[in-house]
């Protein structure tokens, strides 16, 4: 995961009520849309997150594996097919209070992921960080805190498309408080009708909690090994997610400010697959692969 960032967004910073880096990204209405897969990465990091950051801290998080009977691990995996019949549209991982609305009491279908105004009746629409906050409606990467969970006929205007570079962005806002953190995801490759697969990914999830006195970062990273990703789905997704209380730290780190996602594919049976696309070529008979970020969801979070 130490890989050099190849790509680095250069922005001019200024205080943001006095506590904080403030990014507008400005983008081409169909930027990352083409038809050609290889051209939708998106790769982009503040550079702050890359050259000011003064220390690291890693923390390991098990993972509960579906496909392994048994296994407890910190980070959880919900996988729910929608065209299954008479599935439970409710989370397994996440406490029941915390997919309950708090206006109607009643649970929040998962599958209700059509963001409307206000508070949606889904558990997206309801949970998202536009709703929380409406900073987070701006940008590029709103997208990715608008609540809508998976494809649903949206295609790239509902998602992110990553290379093992990942990308690296600063909040609106600073984080307060939160009790845990999901990330709806899944697999792509260059011929998703060809290919079905469930690699296990290496994940590098880190915040940046911001030093108002050295004007530097600590870097707080969360390494998720093993996890497998659902790839090719028809645009279904999986909730990664995990209670900060669960974690060695014990709760979120102070002042956090930005976060950042790197991975890497975690054995080399997956040869096949190229997860940086500078190393592609058209001739050969391997495929791209990307992780198809949906939502970055940390539900009933406080931000200041």
């Amino acid at each position: 995961m130490n890989k050099k960032k190849l790509i680095v967004l250069f922005v001019f910073a200024f205080l943001l009520s006095g506590c904080k880096d403030k990014v507008n990204e400005l983008y081409d209405g169909n930027a990352y849309a083409s038809e050609n897969f290889i051209d939708n990465y998106y790769e982009i990091w503040n550079e702050d997150l890359i050259n000011n950051v003064s220390s690291t801290i890693n923390y390991e998080l098990t993972v509960d594996n579906p496909e392994t009977p048994n296994s407890e691990g910190i980070v959880k995996i919900d996988y729910k097919q929608r065209v299954a019949m008479g599935i439970n549209p409710s989370l397994n991982y996440i406490d029941a209070v915390d997919q309950i609305n708090p206006d109607t009491k009643e649970y929040l279908n998962w599958f209700d992921d059509t963001p409307i105004e206000d508070k949606g009746k889904g558990f997206g629409p309801t949970k998202n960080l536009s709703t929380i906050d409406k900073s987070f409606a701006y940008g590029y990467l709103s997208k990715l805190y608008d609540g809508r969970i998976q494809c649903d006929g949206y295609y790239a205007k509902s998602r992110v498309q990553l290379s093992d570079i990942g990308y690296g962005a600063s909040f609106p806002k600073q984080l307060e408080s939160a009790k845990y953190i999901g990330l709806s995801l899944r697999g792509g490759t260059t011929c998703e009708r060809q290919f079905s697969t469930i690699p296990t990914v290496n994940f590098n999830l880190s915040f940046y909690s911001y030093d108002f006195n050295n004007k530097s970062y600590t870097k707080y990273s969360y390494i998720i090994n093993d996890c497998p990703v659902i790839t090719n789905s028809g645009g279904r997704t999986e909730l990664i997610s995990f209670y900060f209380k669960d974690t060695p730290l014990g709760n979120i780190p102070q002042n956090v400010t930005a976060m950042s996602i790197e991975y890497e594919l975690s054995s080399s049976m997956y040869d096949d697959l190229i997860t940086d696309p500078r190393q592609y070529d058209e001739n050969d008979s391997k495929q791209l692969f990307s992780i198809m970020l949906y939502e970055v969801l940390i539900p009933d979070s406080t931000w200041k």
